[in-house]
């Protein structure tokens, strides 16, 4: 099939042609389109020699690791600023962060050291008064020095917590805190003559593994058990009213019920006064911690909960005697 071709009448050939050139033209004129020139390519090879040159200066500066200088005669002269916030305050930050930890570091060796003294002395004591029978009698038979320990236990604590001049003054913080240490170590001693031989020393043992326990998971936990002092308050005041419910009805139901109550309460006590203490964990600072000054107050709070939680585990373990 052969096509013949169409006439065009006369002046419709310029109008042809200007309908199928007329989007470049306007292309063209509106500068979108520019007609390539030996200028033009020249630019181009000029932009592209100068782009590889800056990614070669770029991988050399990330291989040697130092900041890169002009260069005379180079394609591109590249000056890259030191950023202030790590050429500046970095180390300044750096320096002031480990001098946080040093001082943290030394703070918790120190409540540690004067609780370690706390137990010491709590612990022979009640080894007297437990072990040795002269010592348990006279201890059973003397209330009066019992009511006396009371007093001076409240007094010093109260001084303690109280009063921040007291727990901050060097020696009289020393003085304060071992005169509340010895009153409680009788007070606990006298607890502790009631029951058997036997029972003081698995209390005893209890409360080492679960005091140990505790102490090394808050110390490898990254979770902040200082948020949780609402919580904290609502326990202890849920033992409190259970334990005057026992005591106006007493039975080994509700003495059994009491010791375990009391067991939890002041286990998570020792999780968040030890949160307290450290300050913080590898993902940041808690919401509460102790000053570096509150070293009195912090070996004071640890060493309540522990006894607390050994007078617990004695009733515990002391519900099944007669």
């Amino acid at each position: 099939m052969q096509l013949s071709p169409v006439a065009v009448p006369n002046g419709a050939d310029s109008r042809v042609r200007r309908a199928s050139y007329g989007p470049a033209l306007g292309a063209l004129q509106a500068g979108r389109i520019v007609p390539a020139s030996a200028d033009a390519r020249r630019n181009r090879v000029r932009v592209a020699s100068q782009t590889q040159a800056a990614k070669h200066l770029d991988l050399e500066e990330h291989r040697i690791g130092h900041v890169s200088l002009p260069v005379a005669n180079s394609p591109m002269q590249i000056v890259h600023a030191e950023n202030p916030s790590t050429s500046e305050k970095s180390p300044q930050a750096g320096y002031a962060a480990a001098q946080a930890r040093k001082v943290r570091l030394g703070f918790v060796r120190k409540v540690y050291g004067i609780l370690t003294l706390q137990l010491t002395l709590t612990f022979l004591v009640v080894c007297l008064f437990s072990f040795v029978e002269p010592i348990k009698a006279g201890v059973q038979s003397a209330p009066g020095v019992l009511w006396a320990a009371i007093a001076v236990m409240l007094f010093f604590l109260l001084a303690l917590t109280c009063f921040p001049s007291v727990a901050h003054t060097v020696p009289w913080n020393y003085a304060a805190l071992l005169s509340f240490t010895a009153a409680e170590s009788y007070l606990i001693g006298a607890v502790a003559s009631i029951y058997s031989s036997e029972t003081v020393a698995f209390a005893m043992a209890g409360t080492v593994i679960v005091v140990t326990a505790l102490t090394a998971f808050a110390w490898q936990s990254r979770f902040d058990f200082t948020n949780c002092g609402g919580t904290m308050i609502v326990l202890l005041v849920a033992l409190l009213v259970f334990g005057v419910w026992a005591g106006a009805y007493p039975s080994k139901l509700a003495n059994t019920g009491l010791a375990a109550l009391g067991i939890v309460v002041f286990g998570l006590f020792i999780l968040f006064d030890t949160s307290m203490i450290l300050g913080g964990s590898r993902d940041g600072a808690y919401s509460m911690a102790l000053e570096a000054d509150d070293y009195i107050l912090g070996a004071l709070m640890l060493y309540v909960d522990i006894v607390n939680l050994f007078l617990y585990m004695l009733r515990l373990l002391g519900s099944r005697e007669s």
